[in-house]
């Protein structure tokens, strides 16, 4: 499957997905929301996931072998795909409004003397 990347027009594809081999369950769950990471752990079968803190499901997924790691890449990337059009959507919102508004004003920064090596500050009159 070809990677995809946002574009003015859409989704287009980057390039071609690799295998990668140094993939660890704990930082691609972090990828996720925490309770969308429990929602998928109940899913496989775990019990009592759903009471545990973001660092003990971290752990948790460090240390078993119940949770098959190609099962939980493919839905990290289905749910971060699931989340892209709402964020396009989100991104043009702000990029709109941001548009409405006049630019913000550009402080003029204050100029240094040449004088004793660059110390003295011009005084600027009132």
């Amino acid at each position: 499957l070809p990677a995809v990347v946002a574009a003015p027009t859409g989704l287009r594809p980057h390039r071609e997905a690799r295998y990668n081999a140094t993939v660890q369950p704990a930082p691609l769950a972090a990828l996720l929301l925490l309770e969308e990471v429990k929602q998928f752990l109940l899913a496989c079968g775990l019990t009592g996931v759903s009471l545990l803190r973001g660092r003990d499901i971290a752990r948790l997924l460090r240390s078993t072998n119940h949770v098959p790691l190609s099962r939980l890449a493919r839905h990290v990337r289905e749910r971060l795909m699931a989340r892209l059009p709402g964020r396009l959507l989100a991104r043009e919102e702000r990029r709109a409004e941001r548009a409405l508004h006049p630019p913000r004003r550009v402080k003029s920064k204050r100029k240094k003397s040449v004088k004793n090596g660059g110390l003295e500050v011009k005084k600027r009159p009132c």
